[in-house]
């Protein structure tokens, strides 16, 4: 536990022609979590779903509905996305509760900053929050069932499928559509903002959607956590009021991941929480892209951290997609499994190469070879401080780990 080390991914070119190759990295939650149990059994929707290529000619005229449909939303979990997002919802047994924060009497009433198809901020959250491979502490709110990171076209009425490039992106969306706060017919609805240090939380309440009628309204929520967990609370939904029609789900900055939750279907509630759960990137390679001639190799730094993990079993997978014809190798996919203790060293004391059988004659060959010949450094240094000195590795070690093992000296320390 808190401890890092770092493995190699060796790729080889060993065909007669150029290989281009590419990384992507998906890392999943620890066993025995309900996603994971739901992800092992097939049980989860899908991070993003595939749409005919006609399905956006519709010209965009407003307070008329888009007619497309989307896919049905069949389980109560999804995902995950590139970067490794996934949601539960409250439905699953043993997923999130839903737990309504009321702010009406203690946050700040902002609906007067917005209008129909506008946006407002930036809002101070008041702590970092991390977001794909971003951290933001401001955010925008826009009167279309959006909270965003990036203003860019944050008051579009025209909502879309999850991922897409085309913007508004970098953006949450608890129901993106043609929601309006200025409706005539609903108004006594508000926007309440709250940070506490422990959460930010935007609050709609008897929020009313583009023509709808008197009592057409929706309240909910969106919180976010200091570890990057997204909450979205849907207290009530007023029976004439079109959750048919809109998006839930996340997207990056770009348009190029996000995780689609709903899509112009049925899918919300009253009294129904969606946690989207942002995962520990525990793993990190150094190099995602790369071309190789033929007979040349690299190599890939896989660095691996436990900082921020309790203790349990971590999996992650490494697909490598490249111009390789053959179709059983392209893609390819590579399982790295990372179990984390408690407490205590998860190494042997002297078992320089790793492979969980040390010390012995393999171990001290492989500290020669990374001393003298730039042979490859130990999986876990700390295993290789066999003196117990807490600095580099250096001579001191090797004569301690010779004496050791042919003259009966003292036992090994690492870690003292």
């Amino acid at each position: 536990s808190g401890q890092e080390t770092s493995q190699n991914l060796y790729i080889s070119n060993s065909g007669p022609g150029g290989l281009n190759y590419s990384l992507n990295v998906l890392q999943l939650l620890g066993r025995g979590t309900v996603f994971d149990a739901l992800y092992q059994a097939g049980l989860v929707e899908p991070a993003r779903r595939v749409y005919t290529e006609n399905f956006y000619d519709f010209v965009d005229v407003k307070g008329v509905e888009n007619p497309n449909i989307g896919y049905q939303v069949l389980r109560n979990a999804g995902g995950p996305d590139l970067f490794g997002y996934y949601w539960v919802d409250s439905d699953e047994p043993g997923g999130p509760s839903f737990a309504w924060q009321d702010i009406s009497a203690t946050g700040t009433d902002i609906v007067g900053d917005l209008g129909d198809d506008t946006f407002t901020g930036p809002i101070d959250l008041g702590f970092s929050f991390p977001y794909y491979e971003n951290v933001y502490d401001q955010i925008y709110i826009s009167s279309n069932g959006m909270v965003g990171f990036t203003s860019t076209d944050l008051n579009s009425r025209w909502k879309t499928t999850i991922p897409t490039a085309a913007t508004p992106n970098n953006m949450i969306c608890w129901l993106w559509d043609d929601l309006n706060p200025n409706d005539i017919n609903n108004t006594d609805d508000h926007v309440y903002v709250e940070a506490s240090g422990g959460s930010f939380i935007v609050q709609f309440t008897d929020y009313p959607e583009y023509g709808g009628q008197a009592g057409d309204v929706i309240t909910s929520q969106v919180i976010l956590y200091p570890d990057g967990t997204i909450k979205l609370q849907y207290l009530s939904i007023a029976a004439g009021f079109d959750t048919e029609s809109g998006t839930i789900g996340i997207e990056n900055g770009d348009g190029t991941d996000g995780l689609e939750i709903a899509f112009a279907t049925s899918y919300l509630h009253d009294s129904l929480a969606v946690v989207i759960a942002k995962p520990t990137q525990w793993l990190a390679l150094d190099k995602l892209l790369g071309e190789l001639a033929p007979g040349a190799a690299d190599t890939i730094l896989c660095q691996i951290t436990a900082a921020e993990l309790d203790s349990g079993s971590y999996s992650a997978t490494i697909t490598v997609t490249s111009n390789d014809p053959d179709p059983e190798d392209n893609p390819f996919v590579i399982t790295v499994d990372l179990s984390v203790g408690a407490g205590g060293p998860p190494y042997i004391c002297g078992d320089i190469d790793g492979d969980g059988d040390g010390p012995n004659i393999g171990d001290l060959v492989y500290m020669v070879d990374f001393m003298f010949n730039e042979g490859p450094p130990p999986p876990v240094p700390e295993a290789a401080d066999v003196d117990g000195s807490g600095g580099e590795i250096d001579i001191a070690d090797l004569v301690y780990l010779v004496d050791f093992m042919f003259n009966d000296g003292p036992d090994l320390i690492c870690g003292h």
